[in-house]
């Protein structure tokens, strides 16, 4: 008999840096693994973006927690990615003993509108502000800087606290998109993979 799987849904840095467990998600989740380790694209038209991830065994795996039909803060999708075989530990670890390993968590956000004065740029800062559920945007330890993603101008900052954080915000056709990379050092095979994540965002 299949057990279901217990999930800890949305990981986030708040104030000092510890975990917060916004969700637990008890569905039983379809994991995606194939034997090989291949890229896969992963492109959904109404999300206006589309990133390959490495899936396998000695790849990652990737769950999409399922999301009620609306949210007051325009939270759309979430994508979250484990290292397989953590994964695997992780679906047979009980919960008095479970630890989250490092994930690679994607937010698609539609937020309200915005009718302050200030630059696109300016309204995503104020924006991660006042969310920091997603952006961890509190919790930093460099200080914003401003790149380009597929053309897209993105904000980009470390934080810390469990983990390690990498995070990539940027907004597109009224969407906000937060990539937030955990590791635990610098170079890990989690940090090189949510670099090659990153190279390979597009937007529609």
């Amino acid at each position: 008999m299949k057990r279901q799987y217990i999930l800890v849904f949305l990981i986030v840095l708040l104030g000092s840096g510890f975990f917060i467990f916004k969700t637990v998600v008890q569905p039983e989740l379809q994991s995606r693994t194939i034997n090989a380790t291949v890229p896969v694209l992963i492109n959904y038209p109404e999300m206006s973006f589309t990133f390959t991830y490495p899936s396998g065994e000695e790849g990652y795996t990737m769950i999409e927690p399922p999301l009620p039909p609306s949210t007051a803060d325009g939270l759309e999708k979430v994508f979250i990615l484990m290292a397989t075989q953590e994964y695997i530990t992780f679906q047979s670890t009980s919960t008095e003993d479970m630890t989250t390993p490092p994930t690679v968590t994607i937010f698609v956000v539609n937020p309200p509108e915005d009718d302050t004065e200030g630059d696109r740029m300016t309204k995503l800062q104020a924006w991660a502000k006042q969310n920091p559920q997603y952006s961890s945007f509190l919790s930093q330890t460099t200080l914003p800087e401003v790149v380009e993603i597929d053309g897209v101008q993105s904000v980009t900052y470390g934080t810390a606290g469990s983990y390690k954080q990498k995070v990539y915000l940027m907004q597109y056709d009224k969407k906000n998109y937060v990539f937030v990379g955990q590791y635990e050092e610098e170079g890990d095979s989690i940090t090189q993979m949510f670099n090659d994540l990153i190279s390979s965002v597009t937007f529609d």
